[in-house]
């Protein structure tokens, strides 16, 4: 006995230990919680005024579009303020739950299950505390159970408010779901409730849970004399056997006497808030455990278990959840597994398996195979598939040593879990606190709008369209004009035309020269060798004629530094019409070394982040597209001229004498024969195929089937069709004015200032506040500050946390490779955001393969590898490509 005393000592020492440790640790995280709630109220407040601004501005702005925009802006923030106050609540709580000086066990269970019993002794307390059920009445009220050397209660009491939001109003509105409109009950204060006409019946196929209100609503208002003095009462200390009259329900013969007609029952109960009983645990030492006595799950209705468990969440650090099997009923039901479900409430941020353990009292004359069947029964049904299973232990509730026991391993089970457990329910508040992202993208999406208030409030409806009508036509006229000059450049005299004709009779003479010496072998000798190794000199023929073709197409296919060359110039010809039609060309800071397509990239990137046109996204995206190249465009012309390459016939016709005779090349080359005489005819054979050839292709290129530059001409009908023909109102109201407005200093360099107006002074008041709003974001993560210690946590005098600047482009390079993730994706293309910064990825560099639009190849949230393919460092902006990452 000695020995198990000392061990039980040493136990409940290394408990105490841990236990201090825990709660010592939480202290700590405590600073971090509080400036994270302190930041999260400071943006619930700017947010506020911002909204107040913009509700000003809407009132006083007229142009539709600004409006709608700045409306849905609204209503973005409107969106975040709703998810900060339930960020600062579950802040609130988490800072709650860290300042206890206890750790606390919820112990819950069906009626007639032992909790009662289970609390008795692990307490020391009695029925005159703790009611164990049978004919007693039971427990009504939450109740808090300390380690204490103190021995008493305090009763702490609800306001009038708290009692009817809390507890009338969640019964009104179950049944209210049951009620005709005109039969709905409005209770907003216990006047009103002593008033009410309660209906004697629900309509429809009511609820259990609309029910049991009803059923609730009735009892308080019978029963108001006895609890109405107690509302909004000071705290009441009493002595530990006074505790049950304020936390019981009425004895079971008290209310059928009222049912009968008799005296209301006392129900003090609905007047209390909370029951905290201090007393001296046996054998715990000083321990700083509390233990909550949850109301029995199932011997309540629904209803009632729900407003019970509500508002636990700073309250319990773990639960134990008892049952009691019986030789008839040793399985776990569907009412078990609803009471396991409630419970999730108490702690959403943790895995259910951690927080809950579920004991089975085998008290009562169980057998020791019923307990075995409920254990199996609930592995089967509720923890079967689980990621995180309940662990499940058996006792006896009436035996002291037994629940000793059991309380013990209850007791070690927390020490070890909930470290981990406590590092999860910061992780998931600081992680719901950051909203940081999102607000600073409402606060950039309300700058932009302003910029379109502020751009658009100088500008006279005549000045607007002067300008827009002078840009179409400028853009429209030049266009053309560019047309017909590719036209032109297309004709036999043009001076292109005789550059290509220059460039292909030189690639002429070199297939010409080729032919003669080795067709395409390094010399002749080599040929002469290969042809002499051959038995089959006819399958030869055949084999070099297709090998012949194929270096004949790639000589031509020199071509195409002709081609890429004029492409270049065609896109960048474009480019710069549109942009110096618009007053935007010395906008963009093109490089030197800029090619034609990662200018278009450019643009597209700017303009696609200001202005919202599905058509100018694909419009710059289809002048990006524009290629060609001999072996795709112009080889479909001439690929008839090399049909004899390709499948050489096996006869031909050979002058001789009066008339021509038709010579067998199969027979002659693969028949009996000198073999010289054979690698004779065989070179014959493939020099006049491959010569016949090459002439042919230049006779056609000469003979105008080239048609390159027709081909650009096209390209630009076709882009004008596009901008123009297709919606050219849409053009003009949509993709220009938005040009004006966006750019108004290079659309409209001489636009008076806009604060000079009214309305410009709204706009630039929103735009300071959001940009301040914006810049009050700090890009530390939430996460990442919960993982640190308050010494390590980086805190400025003021206790706010230190804010760090954004990453400027200066620390990436052209052709780094990064890992990112997608935020936002349009027809155009894709935002990215990487390490300390975000780029876009226009639509061209997203794939391989053709993209019509971006959407349908990328996903926001989308983890991606780019590459850095442009830095623009006086915009601070990233241009990036997904395609050439491999």
């Amino acid at each position: 006995m000695k020995t198990a005393t000392h061990s039980n000592a040493n136990s409940s020492s290394n408990t105490t230990a841990s236990i201090d440790r825990i709660i010592a640790a939480r202290k700590v995280q405590l600073p971090i919680i509080q400036a994270e709630r302190d930041r999260v109220v400071r943006q619930i407040s700017a947010l506020g005024s911002l909204q107040a601004k913009l509700g000003g501005l809407l009132s006083a702005c007229t142009d539709e579009t600004v409006g709608a925009e700045a409306g849905e802006a609204r209503e973005a923030l409107a969106e975040s303020v709703s998810e900060l106050e339930g960020c600062r609540a579950s802040l609130d709580e988490l800072e709650a739950e860290f300042t206890r000086d206890t750790l606390n066990i919820g112990v819950s269970g069906a009626a007639r299950t032992g909790k009662s019993t289970t609390l008795q002794h692990i307490t020391g307390l009695t029925d005159r505390q703790i009611p164990s059920g049978g004919m007693n009445p039971v427990t009504a009220v939450r109740s808090e159970i300390f380690n204490s050397p103190r021995n008493e209660a305090v009763i702490t009491f609800k306001s009038e408010r708290d009692f009817i939001e809390g507890y009338v109003r969640p019964h009104v509105a179950n049944v209210n779901g049951f009620l005709p409109d005109a039969g709905k009950l409005s209770v907003g204060s216990l006047a009103a409730l002593k008033a009410a006409e309660l209906p004697e019946k629900l309509e429809g196929a009511p609820s259990v849970a609309a029910t049991d209100s009803l059923k609730r609503l009735r009892e308080a208002k019978r029963s108001a004399s006895s609890y109405e003095g107690y509302l909004g009462a000071s705290p009441a200390t009493v002595p530990l056997d006074d505790v049950s009259r304020y936390v019981t329900y009425p004895a079971p013969g008290a209310e059928q006497l009222e049912a009968q007609g008799g005296p209301a029952a006392d129900r003090r109960y609905l007047a209390v808030e909370l029951a905290q009983v201090y007393c001296r645990f046996p054998n715990l030492g000083d321990a700083r455990v509390g233990l909550v006595d949850l109301p029995g799950l199932g011997e309540i209705g629904n209803s009632a278990s729900d407003i019970h468990l509500k508002g636990l969440e700073d309250r319990v650090d773990q639960v134990f959840l008892v049952m009691m099997p019986s030789d008839k009923k040793a399985f776990a039901d569907h009412e078990l597994a609803r009471n396991l479900d409630q419970l999730r409430v108490i702690q959403p941020a943790v895995e259910q398996g951690d927080l809950v353990v579920c004991g089975i009292n085998r008290d009562a004359g169980v057998s020791q195979d019923a307990v075995d069947n409920m254990r199996s029964h609930f592995e089967a049904e509720i923890n079967a598939g689980r990621p995180d299973p309940y662990d499940l232990v058996d006792y006896c509730a009436i035996d002291d040593a037994d629940v000793s026991r059991m309380f013990s391993g209850l007791l070690d089970r927390m020490a070890r879990l909930l470290p981990e457990m406590d590092r999860r329910k910061v992780e998931h508040c600081m992680g719901a606190a950051d909203l940081s992202t999102r607000v600073a993208e409402a606060a950039e999406r309300i700058v932009r709008s302003m910029d379109r208030v502020l751009r658009s409030v100088p500008s006279t409806d005549r000045v607007m369209k002067q300008r827009i009508d002078a840009i179409e036509r400028s853009i429209i006229g030049q266009l053309s004009a560019y047309a017909v000059e590719l036209s032109d450049a297309a004709s036999s005299d043009s001076e292109v035309f005789k550059d290509f004709i220059a460039d292909a009779e030189r690639i002429h003479g070199e297939v010409s020269a080729r032919i003669a010496d080795g067709l395409f072998r390094s010399s002749q000798g080599e040929w002469d060798d290969l042809a002499s190794g051959s038995k089959d000199y006819y399958n030869l023929y055949r084999d070099e004629c297709k090998r012949i073709r194929y270096e004949i197409i790639d000589a031509y296919c020199g071509l195409d530094r002709f081609y890429g060359v004029h492409v270049s110039n065609f896109k960048l010809r474009v480019l710069d019409t549109v942009l110096r039609a618009c007053g935007m060309d010395g906008y963009f800071a093109f490089g030197p070394g800029d090619d034609a397509d990662l200018r278009i990239g450019k643009v597209a990137s700017e303009l696609g982040s200001t202005l919202r046109d599905d058509d100018l996204d694909s419009a710059l995206s289809l002048l990006a597209s524009v290629k060609f190249d001999f072996r795709s465009n112009v080889f479909l012309q001439i690929e008839g001229h090399l049909s004899e390459l390709a499948n050489p016939h096996e006869s031909i016709k050979v002058k001789g004498g009066y008339k021509a005779e038709i010579v067998d090349k199969r027979a002659e080359l693969g028949g009996a024969g000198p073999a010289a005489r054979k690698r004779e005819k065989l070179a014959e054979y493939l020099r006049n195929d491959a010569t016949a050839a090459n002439d042919a292709i230049l006779a056609a290129l000469k003979g105008e089937q080239d048609r390159f530059n027709r081909y650009l001409a096209v390209s630009i009908d076709f882009f004008n069709n596009y901008l123009f023909g297709k919606d050219e109102d849409n053009f003009k109201q949509v993709v220009i004015r938005g040009l004006i407005r966006e750019y108004k200093k290079w659309v409209l360099p001489d636009a008076d200032d806009a604060s000079k107006s009214p309305l410009g002074r709204m706009a630039l008041e929103v735009k300071e506040a959001a940009l301040a709003l914006g810049s009050a974001t700090p890009n530390v993560p939430p996460k990442q500050v919960a993982r640190i210690s308050a010494s390590q946590a980086g805190m400025t005098a003021d206790g706010g946390p230190r804010k760090r600047a954004a990453k400027s482009v200066d620390a990436f390079r052209v052709g780094q490779v990064l890992s990112g993730s997608v935020s936002y994706v349009k027809e155009g293309g894709a935002y990215v955001n990487v390490p300390g910064h975000r780029g876009f990825v226009p639509k061209g560099e997203i794939s391989r393969s053709w993209v019509d639009d971006a959407r349908e190849f990328v996903r926001k949230g989308q983890d991606v590898t780019v590459k850095v393919i442009d830095i623009d460092r006086s915009r601070n902006s990233l241009l990036l490509s997904m395609k050439r990452c491999g």
